[in-house]
């Protein structure tokens, strides 16, 4: 022991809180030179900055990186019939967030901002209820129950102490080019015709034939009987 280094119990505490986490701690010391420490944490335990909004009073997040630009919703286009905004020449196809996470809420506001997301070469506005700001937060995991759940990053809790699920970029463009495709499809308007039931009715058979009418009888309306196999019972 002397001035500079101890017996390491301070970074034995260090390596167990982040393995917890799900990380790891990996050391490499050179005599002579020093000690190298290298802490590996998972991604969604990482400060990212993100855009902040609501969508029927629940906070959400987008990272900043796929933000290319917050627009307020005035006139729409209808482009294959869906809604879309004019961004200086270029029809970006709008949806709402809360058609694309499935989440049930009250309408959008009138003018409602929208955030155009860009995601290698993809582009779509998401309109939102209202905008919180940009901040830089800590991206929590979901947890072992909802870490299968598409379409999140993870977690942040807010200042106000609520919680914002940050959004995958990618999932929302992807569902959004869905709904377009949904959209683009053409309404049936004609009714579908009544299909045809063939209905058969096994009372006349042929055991009931072979007891009423023995030896290729006559059956009523001056037919024959006709056998399974092409002959009568006994031949």
């Amino acid at each position: 022991m002397t001035e500079v280094a101890g017996r390491g119990v301070g970074l034995d505490a260090v390596k167990r809180h982040v393995e917890g986490l799900g990380g790891d701690l990996e050391l490499h010391s050179e005599a002579g030179r020093g000690t190298e420490v290298t802490l590996l944490l998972p991604i969604t335990l990482a400060l990212m900055k993100v855009l902040l909004f609501e969508r029927g009073g629940h906070p959400f997040g987008l990272p900043m990186t796929s933000v290319g630009r917050v627009v307020a919703v005035g006139a729409t286009m209808s482009i294959g019939n869906r809604p879309s905004l004019d961004l200086e020449g270029q029809v970006v196809a709008l949806s709402d967030l809360g058609h694309l996470i499935g989440a049930v809420g009250e309408p959008l506001p009138r003018n409602p901002p929208a955030i155009v997301i860009e995601s290698l070469g993809r582009r779509a506005a998401v309109a939102c209820d209202q905008l919180l700001g940009e901040e830089e937060v800590v991206i929590k995991s979901l947890g072992a129950i909802l870490a299968g759940m598409p379409g999140y990053l993870g977690a942040a809790i807010l200042g106000d102490g609520r919680i914002a699920l940050v959004l995958d970029p990618s999932h929302l463009l992807s569902k959004a080019s869905t709904e377009a495709r949904a959209m683009d499809q053409p309404e049936e308007t004609e009714e579908r015709k009544a299909g045809r039931v063939l209905v058969v009715d096994d009372q006349f058979s042929a055991a009931g034939a072979a007891a009423e009418h023995p030896r290729g009888g006559r059956v009523p309306g001056g037919g024959r009987p006709r056998w399974a196999g092409g002959s009568p019972p006994g031949r």
